[in-house]
Protein backbone atom coordinates (compact mmCIF):
# COMPACT_ATOMS: atom_id res chain seq x y z
CA UNK A 1 0.00 0.00 0.00
CA UNK A 2 1.44 3.43 -0.93
CA UNK A 3 2.47 5.48 2.07
CA UNK A 4 0.25 8.37 1.02
CA UNK A 5 -2.79 6.14 1.58
CA UNK A 6 -1.74 5.85 5.22
CA UNK A 7 -0.81 9.53 5.51
CA UNK A 8 -3.96 11.08 4.03
CA UNK A 9 -6.52 8.39 3.21
CA UNK A 10 -9.39 10.91 2.94
CA UNK A 11 -9.07 13.91 0.64
CA UNK A 12 -11.07 16.36 -1.44
CA UNK A 13 -8.53 17.07 -4.19
CA UNK A 14 -6.02 14.73 -5.80
CA UNK A 15 -3.57 15.38 -8.61
CA UNK A 16 -1.22 12.75 -10.09
CA UNK A 17 1.66 13.07 -12.56
CA UNK A 18 4.22 10.47 -13.68
CA UNK A 19 7.37 10.28 -15.78
CA UNK A 20 9.59 7.42 -16.95
CA UNK A 21 13.28 7.79 -16.16
CA UNK A 22 16.12 5.71 -17.61
CA UNK A 23 17.91 5.26 -14.30
CA UNK A 24 17.82 3.03 -11.24
CA UNK A 25 15.51 3.90 -8.32
CA UNK A 26 18.63 4.73 -6.29
CA UNK A 27 19.74 7.33 -8.86
CA UNK A 28 16.24 8.78 -9.14
CA UNK A 29 15.88 9.02 -5.37
CA UNK A 30 19.26 10.72 -5.11
CA UNK A 31 18.21 13.24 -7.77
CA UNK A 32 14.96 13.83 -5.86
CA UNK A 33 16.92 14.48 -2.66
CA UNK A 34 19.10 17.03 -4.48
CA UNK A 35 16.30 18.81 -6.35
CA UNK A 36 15.67 22.42 -5.35
CA UNK A 37 12.40 24.16 -6.15
CA UNK A 38 14.24 27.43 -6.77
CA UNK A 39 16.14 25.87 -9.67
CA UNK A 40 13.00 26.19 -11.81
CA UNK A 41 12.47 29.62 -13.48
CA UNK A 42 8.82 28.69 -13.91
CA UNK A 43 8.44 28.11 -10.18
CA UNK A 44 10.22 31.34 -9.26
CA UNK A 45 7.96 33.31 -11.61
CA UNK A 46 4.70 31.80 -10.36
CA UNK A 47 5.72 32.04 -6.71
CA UNK A 48 6.64 35.71 -7.19
CA UNK A 49 3.13 36.34 -8.52
CA UNK A 50 1.70 34.51 -5.51
CA UNK A 51 3.70 36.68 -3.11
CA UNK A 52 2.58 39.87 -4.87
CA UNK A 53 -1.03 38.78 -4.42
CA UNK A 54 -0.51 38.53 -0.67
CA UNK A 55 1.41 41.79 -0.28
CA UNK A 56 -1.58 44.02 0.66
CA UNK A 57 -2.68 41.52 3.32
CA UNK A 58 0.80 41.35 4.82
CA UNK A 59 1.00 45.14 4.95
CA UNK A 60 -2.41 45.41 6.64
CA UNK A 61 -1.35 42.80 9.21
CA UNK A 62 1.95 44.69 9.65
CA UNK A 63 3.78 41.41 9.11
CA UNK A 64 7.31 41.21 7.70
CA UNK A 65 7.41 40.70 3.95
CA UNK A 66 9.78 37.76 4.18
CA UNK A 67 8.21 34.34 4.70
CA UNK A 68 9.79 31.17 6.00
CA UNK A 69 10.04 29.77 2.46
CA UNK A 70 13.60 29.42 1.17
CA UNK A 71 13.60 27.68 -2.21
CA UNK A 72 17.26 28.17 -3.11
CA UNK A 73 19.21 26.27 -0.48
CA UNK A 74 17.29 23.31 0.96
CA UNK A 75 16.34 20.41 -1.24
CA UNK A 76 12.65 19.66 -1.67
CA UNK A 77 12.79 16.96 1.03
CA UNK A 78 14.17 19.49 3.54
CA UNK A 79 12.03 22.45 2.49
CA UNK A 80 10.22 24.12 5.38
CA UNK A 81 7.36 24.40 6.25
CA UNK A 82 7.00 20.92 4.64
CA UNK A 83 7.84 17.95 6.85
CA UNK A 84 8.57 14.36 5.92
CA UNK A 85 5.59 12.36 7.16
CA UNK A 86 6.62 8.91 5.86
CA UNK A 87 9.60 7.56 3.94
CA UNK A 88 11.02 4.34 2.55
CA UNK A 89 14.31 5.17 0.84
CA UNK A 90 14.38 4.53 -2.92
CA UNK A 91 10.66 3.67 -2.88
CA UNK A 92 8.46 6.48 -1.59
CA UNK A 93 8.47 9.64 0.47
CA UNK A 94 5.48 11.72 1.61
CA UNK A 95 5.71 15.40 2.54
CA UNK A 96 3.07 17.16 4.63
CA UNK A 97 1.97 20.80 4.79
CA UNK A 98 -0.85 22.51 6.68
CA UNK A 99 -2.27 25.95 5.96
CA UNK A 100 -5.10 28.12 4.71
CA UNK A 101 -3.84 28.13 1.14
CA UNK A 102 -6.83 30.03 -0.26
CA UNK A 103 -5.98 33.21 1.63
CA UNK A 104 -3.87 35.91 -0.12
CA UNK A 105 -1.11 35.58 2.51
CA UNK A 106 -1.92 32.10 3.79
CA UNK A 107 -1.24 31.26 7.44
CA UNK A 108 0.78 28.04 7.70
CA UNK A 109 1.44 25.72 10.60
CA UNK A 110 5.10 25.27 11.45
CA UNK A 111 5.28 21.54 12.06
CA UNK A 112 8.08 19.87 13.99
CA UNK A 113 7.69 16.47 12.39
CA UNK A 114 5.39 14.02 10.64
CA UNK A 115 3.74 12.96 13.89
CA UNK A 116 2.55 16.52 14.47
CA UNK A 117 1.14 16.58 10.92
CA UNK A 118 -0.83 13.40 11.65
CA UNK A 119 -2.16 14.70 14.99
CA UNK A 120 -3.26 18.11 13.70
CA UNK A 121 -7.07 18.32 13.65
CA UNK A 122 -8.20 21.95 13.26
CA UNK A 123 -10.96 21.56 10.61
CA UNK A 124 -10.52 25.12 9.33
CA UNK A 125 -7.05 24.33 7.95
CA UNK A 126 -6.22 22.25 4.89
CA UNK A 127 -3.90 19.28 5.21
CA UNK A 128 -1.85 18.67 2.06
CA UNK A 129 0.27 15.62 1.36
CA UNK A 130 2.63 15.28 -1.60
CA UNK A 131 4.17 11.90 -2.34
CA UNK A 132 6.94 10.71 -4.64
CA UNK A 133 6.58 7.05 -5.56
CA UNK A 134 9.31 5.13 -7.42
CA UNK A 135 8.47 1.95 -9.31
CA UNK A 136 11.16 0.05 -11.22
CA UNK A 137 10.70 -2.20 -14.26
CA UNK A 138 13.56 -3.36 -16.49
CA UNK A 139 15.98 -0.40 -16.69
CA UNK A 140 13.29 2.24 -16.21
CA UNK A 141 12.02 3.88 -13.03
CA UNK A 142 8.58 5.46 -13.05
CA UNK A 143 8.47 8.46 -10.75
CA UNK A 144 4.94 9.44 -9.74
CA UNK A 145 4.00 12.45 -7.67
CA UNK A 146 0.57 12.70 -6.09
CA UNK A 147 -0.81 15.67 -4.21
CA UNK A 148 -3.83 15.30 -1.94
CA UNK A 149 -5.63 17.99 0.01
CA UNK A 150 -8.13 17.45 2.81
CA UNK A 151 -10.28 20.31 4.15
CA UNK A 152 -12.79 19.13 6.79
CA UNK A 153 -14.70 22.40 7.37
CA UNK A 154 -17.38 22.92 4.64
CA UNK A 155 -16.88 26.71 4.38
CA UNK A 156 -13.10 26.40 4.24
CA UNK A 157 -13.49 23.60 1.68
CA UNK A 158 -15.63 25.82 -0.53
CA UNK A 159 -13.02 28.60 -0.38
CA UNK A 160 -10.30 26.08 -1.18
CA UNK A 161 -12.22 24.76 -4.19
CA UNK A 162 -12.48 28.29 -5.62
CA UNK A 163 -8.75 28.72 -5.04
CA UNK A 164 -7.97 25.37 -6.65
CA UNK A 165 -10.10 26.21 -9.69
CA UNK A 166 -7.77 29.15 -10.29
CA UNK A 167 -4.38 27.59 -9.49
CA UNK A 168 -4.99 23.91 -10.28
CA UNK A 169 -3.66 24.19 -13.85
CA UNK A 170 -0.51 26.00 -12.71
CA UNK A 171 -0.02 23.50 -9.88
CA UNK A 172 -0.03 20.65 -12.39
CA UNK A 173 2.30 22.57 -14.72
CA UNK A 174 4.82 23.00 -11.88
CA UNK A 175 4.74 19.30 -11.02
CA UNK A 176 5.34 18.28 -14.63
CA UNK A 177 8.25 20.74 -14.79
CA UNK A 178 9.65 19.32 -11.55
CA UNK A 179 9.45 15.72 -12.80
CA UNK A 180 11.21 16.65 -16.04
CA UNK A 181 14.03 18.33 -14.13
CA UNK A 182 14.48 15.36 -11.80
CA UNK A 183 14.53 13.08 -14.87
CA UNK A 184 17.32 15.15 -16.46
CA UNK A 185 19.31 15.09 -13.22
CA UNK A 186 18.99 11.31 -12.76
CA UNK A 187 19.65 10.41 -16.40
CA UNK A 188 22.65 12.73 -16.76
CA UNK A 189 24.19 11.20 -13.64
CA UNK A 190 23.58 7.69 -14.99
CA UNK A 191 25.17 8.61 -18.32
CA UNK A 192 28.15 10.12 -16.53
CA UNK A 193 28.70 6.94 -14.55
CA UNK A 194 28.38 4.79 -17.68
CA UNK A 195 30.96 6.94 -19.46
CA UNK A 196 33.44 6.22 -16.67
CA UNK A 197 33.17 2.46 -17.19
Amino acid sequence: MPLINQTLPHYHVSEIHSIEIHATPERVYEALKQYRMGSSPLFRFLFSLRKLGGLPTLLLRRQPLTRNWNFEEPSILNLKPFVIVAEVANEEVVLGLIGKFWQPAPPQVNLKDGAEFSRFDDPHYAKAAMSFLLESHDSITTLTTETRVYVPDPTSRLLFRFYWAVIGFFSGWLRVDMLRRIKRMAESESQRLLARM
